[in-house]
């Protein structure tokens, strides 16, 4: 029996993955801010443990505080799931003083799959962004902040997080995974008319849940031997490894070490 530790497990992908698991017997955490939408899910069940883990995942002390609860719950995690997601149009600061996106797209990614240490890890993070996405001297983007570039700097430094894992010795294999356009709440800033459009296109052209959760089990079923491999649903994609890249990840993974653990 497996051990699933799933972000953003209350909706969209990620309640489908959730409920596949669930059904196939095995164990599985889903980490979320509604329990009542937990509760929903875990009604809907058939077989499988279900536990829920309430956190800001935003917020550094509590990514670290879920990983200890998620240890202390059931132990080792054999397969981490990383679907969280809530788009900021605006540069928001949270709590800490982390720029939004990079906090719940990166930062926190980054703290569960090194905190957890699972065998296997699907990161939901668009695979291919630009090279040169990551302003070294304004992480931040305290100046010249906008959507895409958030966007483009969270997804290169995921890339750059399998590329340092993929350097050491802990054995976690990272796959870089975009499921496409699925339909979920697509939670965000998101005004009356832009929501009412996302929804009307999701409703005509997203993929449903429970098809997208079953591609990406299949996936999870048969990973690539690499440690660090990317996807575009089926289509396999080819990531940069060169020297320029692994000094790049390397640097990344030293400076979130810095701003995670200041004391340390």
């Amino acid at each position: 029996m497996a051990t699933i530790v799933i972000t953003g497990g209350t909706d969209g992908l990620g309640r489908a993955l959730a409920l596949h698991y669930l059904d196939a017997g095995q164990t599985v955490v889903v980490v979320g801010r509604s329990r009542a939408k937990f509760e929903a899910l875990a009604a809907g069940a058939v077989a499988g443990t279900a536990h829920f883990v309430a956190a800001d995942l935003t917020l550094v002390a509590e990514n670290k505080r879920v990983v200890e609860t998620v240890t202390r719950l059931v132990g080792a995690v054999d397969v981490l799931i990383l679907c969280a997601a809530y788009a900021r149009w605006d540069r928001v600061e949270t709590a800490e003083g982390f720029e939004h996106t990079f906090a719940l797209y990166y930062l926190s990614r980054a703290l569960l799959v090194t905190g957890l240490r699972p065998g296997l890890v699907l990161n939901t993070s668009v695979p291919g962004a630009a090279r040169d996405a990551i302003p070294h001297d304004d992480l931040q983007l305290r100046e010249g902040f906008a959507f895409k570039t958030a966007n483009q700097l969270s997804r290169r430094a995921n890339e750059l997080l399998g590329l340092h894992l993929a350097q050491g010795p802990g054995g976690t294999r990272h796959i870089l995974y975009s499921p496409g356009f699925v339909r979920s709440s697509h939670a965000g800033s998101l005004g009356r008319f832009a929501r009412l459009g996302v929804t009307v296109m999701a409703a005509l052209l997203g993929t449903p849940p429970a098809k997208a959760a079953a591609r990406a089990a299949a996936l999870l079923a048969d990973p690539p031997a690499e440690p660090h491999s990317a996807f575009d649903r089926d289509r396999r994609v080819e990531l940069g490894a060169s020297a320029e890249d692994v000094a790049e990840a390397e640097w990344l993974w030293t400076r979130t070490r810095s701003l995670t653990e200041p004391h340390g």
